[in-house]
């Protein structure tokens, strides 16, 4: 039979700190630049699923190998210099910011 642990948290000596900072933010590569990303969930994505599903092919273009192209929409790059957005993200701060890609 299984024994049932509680731990508190709270009550645990505190052995180090971590840097505010630390609370850090991922900006996906192609918000940055541009291109196929995931589709949105949604009614438009249902419908392409429900189509058929292409044969399997070595990664043509932008869609990776062996997955589905109604998985993915073209995103134009967001406008980084966007007074909002600036603001917005200034108001995450401080944190470290990374922007990613596959």
């Amino acid at each position: 039979m299984a024994q049932t642990i509680s731990l508190m948290p709270a009550d645990l000596p505190k052995i180090g700190t971590v840097d505010e900072r630390y609370q850090s933010y991922n900006v996906e590569m192609l918000e940055v630049t541009g291109g196929k990303f995931w589709r949105p969930y949604g009614p438009e994505l249902e419908a392409a699923l429900r189509q058929p599903a292409p044969a399997p092919a070595a990664s043509s273009g932008d869609t990776p190998s062996g997955m589905n192209p109604a998985l993915y929409e073209y995103r134009p790059p967001l406008d980084l210099t966007n007074a909002r957005l600036r603001k917005l993200a200034a108001a995450l701060g401080p944190a470290y910011v990374r922007v990613s890609g596959t």
